[in-house]
């Protein structure tokens, strides 16, 4: 079900505008968590839709919140070009 939420979802990305969101989280012992929501028109409902995509972590106390950010987008850009 999930997988067939996510393959939708990426299906309209491909028609539609849409914008990436990224938060990082502030945990520091576990790692960070980065979730992604996208932003999207939804025909369907002819309005502007908020759809959760993805969630990564990023382990290691090296990493900023802005840094694990721009890692989750490029990562996210290559895999989208990929597509």
């Amino acid at each position: 079900m999930i997988l067939f939420y996510r393959q939708e979802l990426m299906e309209m990305m491909k028609t539609q505008p849409f914008s990436v969101c990224v938060d990082g989280s502030n945990d520091q012992d576990v790692g960070k968590m980065y979730p992604l929501t996208v932003r999207i028109y939804d025909v369907n409902r002819s309005s502007v839709v908020s759809r959760f995509l993805n969630i990564c972590s990023i382990s290691g106390s090296g990493n900023s919140t802005a840094q694990g950010t721009a890692i989750v987008l490029q990562l996210f850009i290559s895999c989208w070009l990929q597509d």
